[in-house]
């Protein structure tokens, strides 16, 4: 299957059908095609449903100007080759980009389902029934995902998304934040976009007011997100300051954890 998304919770989101795909597939197992920025392989590794992952990087988020190692048609069919190798004999795209019903066709897949939102992009696949945009309110990507698998039968109704987190990275994480006052409440501070960032003034009056009642509070980020952690936990009132801790490092499940 081919999540061409560029974020983590784009691909959060495909979650139940990636295993309602699986448990129509030969081992109950799939293999995801997804980008490097939505970082499949660590967020994958502990589900059962998924087999590997294969990265398909073409124009990753947040590097503009940095090309791609997937960004040129000619890396584009060497990818396909590649793909060709595997001998894959259905591919679900969740998409409405002809580009990946191309490469799928070019990679001798026999059988492949899309959005097929234009004639174009129709041009290469042969699984219909296809599906309508997204019109509605909000983001678009869960409920295209959700209408594609009510679509070919894959599930009965949409399905809310869990990740799968591997059991000793919650006991440990368990342990390391035991002397966090409860309730919890979490806070991920970091963005994609600076614009989408609420600022270090606004998430430290929110981690106050809710220390102040005897919460603890969790700030949630990757190693970018550090700086902006201690500005909040410093703006914070000292006597309040143990019930707030930043947890800024690199791996999504610890996070998840």
């Amino acid at each position: 299957m081919v999540i061409p998304h560029k974020g983590i919770g784009d691909l959060i989101w495909h979650l139940p059908y990636i295993r309602a795909i699986a448990a129509r597939s030969a081992g109950g197992q799939v293999t995801v095609i997804a980008r490097p920025s939505s970082r499949a392989k660590e967020l994958l590794s502990a589900e059962p449903a998924v087999s590997r992952v294969i990265e398909f990087d073409r124009r990753p988020r947040g590097d503009e100007g940095i090309r791609g190692r997937h960004d040129g048609w000619r890396e584009q069919w060497s990818f396909a080759r590649e793909l060709r190798s595997l001998r894959i004999g259905r591919i679900y795209i969740f998409s409405g980009r002809f580009r990946h019903g191309l490469l799928a066709r070019l990679a001798g897949v026999r059988l492949r389902a899309g959005f097929g939102f234009t004639l174009p992009e129709r041009l290469f696949l042969n699984v219909p029934p296809y599906i309508q945009r997204h019109r509605g309110p909000g983001n678009w990507v869960y409920p295209e995902a959700t209408a594609f698998a009510l679509a070919h039968g894959l599930v009965t109704s949409p399905v809310v998304p869990r990740m799968n987190v591997p059991q000793d990275l919650v006991l440990k994480m368990g342990a390391q934040l035991a002397d966090l006052p409860r309730p919890r409440y979490a806070f991920a501070i970091g963005s994609s976009d600076h614009r989408r960032n609420w600022g270090a003034e606004r998430f430290a009056a929110l981690a106050e007011a809710l220390a102040d009642t005897g919460a603890g509070v969790l700030l949630l980020g990757g190693p970018a997100e550090q700086a902006l952690a201690e500005r909040i936990v410093a703006a914070v009132p000292a006597r309040l300051q143990t019930s707030v801790r930043p947890l800024c490092q690199a791996s999504v499940l610890v996070s998840a954890a």
